[in-house]
């Protein structure tokens, strides 16, 4: 599946909610593959850090931490836009 978050601060992370109907598919380390806009050509590995504890009612999603771990993740800049693709584990 595919989710959108923002980059937040300089320990570069990424928020995004997971539908709570697929929150049984995720877990902690799982892979994921970041994309930017800015950088339409370039792909970034990351993985899933964080899983928040409790859902929201509101939205009946669960917050998700996404970390980058490549080479390259110092290019990812707080601010910008980013698309997380879910990998298998």
């Amino acid at each position: 599946g595919v989710a959108l978050g923002v980059i937040f601060s300089d320990d570069v992370k990424i928020l995004i909610n997971i539908e709570e109907i697929r929150s049984q598919e995720i877990a902690i380390g799982q892979p994921v593959r970041i994309a930017v806009d800015a950088y339409a050509n370039e792909v970034f590995d990351g993985e899933i850090s964080e899983i928040a504890p409790t859902f929201d009612h509101a939205t009946r999603t669960v917050q998700v931490t996404v970390r980058p771990t490549g080479a390259n993740a110092s290019e990812l800049k707080p601010g910008m836009f980013a698309t997380v693709q879910l990998l298998e584990q």
